[in-house]
């Protein structure tokens, strides 16, 4: 798997949240994305939920299957500062 750049920074993950809710969460492709049972965890910022991977690959240019989700994107993540949730996919 590629190796996450350390360098990249909380300023260029908020650029690639503003990215996305710009031109990927109005498509189809990305409509509903957090129902789907294969996304287990998302990146909780001012109310709305984000595609770790997705989020990662548009700060950094690396492409999402070059990395894994789960415990290694998401402790990049929290190590700049954001806050992962668990979807529960409407389960208690």
């Amino acid at each position: 798997m590629a190796y996450l750049p350390k360098e990249t920074t909380r300023d260029q993950i908020l650029a690639a949240l503003a990215l996305f809710d710009r031109d990927l969460r109005p498509t189809p492709k990305w409509n509903g994305w957090e129902q789907r049972k294969a996304q287990k965890f998302a990146i909780e910022h001012e109310h709305k939920a984000y595609p770790p991977k997705q989020i990662i690959s548009l700060a950094t240019g690396a492409a999402v299957n070059s990395f894994s989700g789960g415990d290694e994107s998401n402790r990049w993540l929290k190590a700049r500062g954001f806050t992962i949730v668990e979807l529960t996919h409407g389960n208690a």
